[in-house]
């Protein structure tokens, strides 16, 4: 049995009906009817267009969009947590992890060395080769770039954040991207 799409005025769907349905009484129908669209295209809300003669997707109300820009900014924040986790290639050519235990460690290091100025090196582990000897400075340096490094992912998280509030579509919220 064929199933056909009852079609209002604006071309959103508002019924399905039954091949005897379509052949017996559309005429008298005052709505349009369509096949159905293929499977493999998803529409929120689909729109049939009568000129082309194909769905597009249709107008989505206040709600649904506040759905999908609340989904875009949790998956944003969580891209952002797993940046920030990764770590940092820094100046001084080895890459640093900063899960939250290496930032919290990098905070008490930092700590130390302002209430103990006489530590003048720091033994600090590096991903690429093991632990290194580091000079005060240099290590002070490595924080300031791990801080940094922090920093310009949480600006980055919070532009793409406000981007996405300010969307007026799906397609627009689509294309906002972590690059």
């Amino acid at each position: 049995m064929k199933i056909y799409l009852k079609i209002d005025e604006l071309g959103y769907i508002v019924d399905t009906v039954t091949e005897a349905y379509f052949n017996e009484l559309s005429p008298f129908d005052p709505y349009y009817f369509v096949e159905p669209y293929p499977i493999d295209q998803c529409f929120i809300r689909p729109r049939y267009y009568r000129t082309e003669r194909k769905f597009v997707e249709g107008e989505i109300n206040e709600e649904i969009l506040s759905q999908f820009k609340s989904l875009k900014i949790d998956n944003l924040n969580r891209t952002c947590d797993v940046k920030i986790e990764l770590g940092f290639l820094s100046s001084n050519g080895h890459f640093y992890r900063t899960t939250r235990d290496d930032q919290i460690n990098m905070m008490g290091q930092k700590d130390k060395l302002n209430e103990d100025a006489t530590i003048s090196e720091v033994q600090w582990k590096t991903e690429d080769s093991g632990y290194v000897t580091h000079t005060r400075e240099d290590w002070l340096k490595v924080y300031r770039e791990a801080f940094n490094y922090k920093e310009t992912q949480i600006f980055k998280y919070n532009s793409l954040k406000q981007q996405v509030l300010n969307c007026k579509n799906i397609d627009e919220i689509n294309a906002i991207q972590w690059v």
